[in-house]
């Protein structure tokens, strides 16, 4: 499926997205949009969408989801936390060995 660049132009789907509530309540807790719900908010708004935005909203809705699930585990960092690298702690310490030599 293609999805075309999503610039400013695109931010509605966000808006969509949010006026969803980004997830469905499951047995076990939210689950991603099913395509009723979808279909059902589309036609009350009276909205229409296009195939590739119904894909788009329903992967968000399951990045969504994912990231809920595993925010339960207390050691999961955030999702907006920068990345961090694992530290080759012998490669920075011959650095500063050098550093202090010259």
């Amino acid at each position: 499926m293609y999805y075309p660049p999503l610039d400013d132009e695109a931010r509605y789907l966000l808006d969509y997205l949010q006026a969803l509530d980004y997830v469905e309540s499951g047995l076990s807790g939210p689950i991603k949009l099913s395509f009723g719900e979808i279909e059902s908010w589309t036609r009350l708004m009276s909205v229409h969408l296009q195939a590739w935005e119904v894909t788009f909203l329903r992967s968000m809705s399951t990045a969504f989801a994912r990231e809920l699930h595993a925010a339960e585990n207390p050691s999961h960092p955030a999702p907006w936390a920068p990345v961090v690298e694992q530290i080759d702690r012998k490669r920075v310490a011959r650095r500063i060995k050098d550093v202090l030599r010259s």
